[in-house]
């Protein structure tokens, strides 16, 4: 991506591997974990729920000119705006998540998401 290069799924599936990995030792360890990812395709989040049937996803719902928008907006970042197309052409929405609005503020999504799935906030 730093090349302005969309990654391919065999690009993708040792970090994918990586968060799978991740999961099942948090969720072996009785510890819950919040992990971001960029599970655009539905193979990917089958691979990544192979940790464990705690897991569960979080959808930020955008919209392709909102998304370009916002990355326009950040200095330096590897990212360029030319790959937002073909993350929206890989996106396979998914039916099991928690969808949220990504233009509501942070906080909001975060109260969202903790409420939505249950997660009781550290103190």
């Amino acid at each position: 991506m730093a090349r302005d290069e969309p990654l391919t799924d065999a690009d993708r599936r040792p970090w994918l591997e990586s968060v799978r990995n991740l999961a099942a030792r948090e969720s072996a360890r009785e510890r819950d974990a919040v992990v971001t990812c960029s599970c655009l395709k539905r193979a990917y989040r089958e691979l990544v729920r192979q940790a464990g049937p705690d897991v569960r996803f979080v959808h930020l719902a955008i919209d392709p000119e909102a998304a370009a928008v916002r990355v326009g907006a950040r200095a330096g970042h590897f990212f360029d705006a030319t790959l937002i197309g073909s993350q929206f052409r890989d996106l396979e929405p998914p039916r099991r998540a928690v969808t949220l609005d990504a233009g509501r503020p942070v906080a909001e999504l975060v109260e969202q998401a903790v409420e939505a799935l249950g997660i009781i906030p550290l103190s």
